[in-house]
């Protein structure tokens, strides 16, 4: 079975340790809190989560140390 789009998106960003989170709407505005991800990066289980329980619009990266 291939693997979603959006599971190639996770192991790929999370791969190359980019800190992404799921946003929302026309503003972009995060659907977490978003600050944390400064320093860390989320799990692949917290990005499968988020993507079931938000369905966001589209994904955001965080900027900062790990970017």
């Amino acid at each position: 079975m291939t693997p979603s789009l959006t599971d190639q998106a996770i192991r790929f960003l999370v791969e190359r340790g980019f800190p992404m989170i799921p946003s929302r709407g026309d503003n972009k505005s995060p659907c977490v809190a978003w600050k944390v991800f400064q320093t860390k990066l989320p799990t692949v289980e917290q990005l499968r989560e988020w993507e079931k329980k938000f369905r966001p619009a589209r994904w955001g990266l965080v900027t900062g140390r790990l970017s």
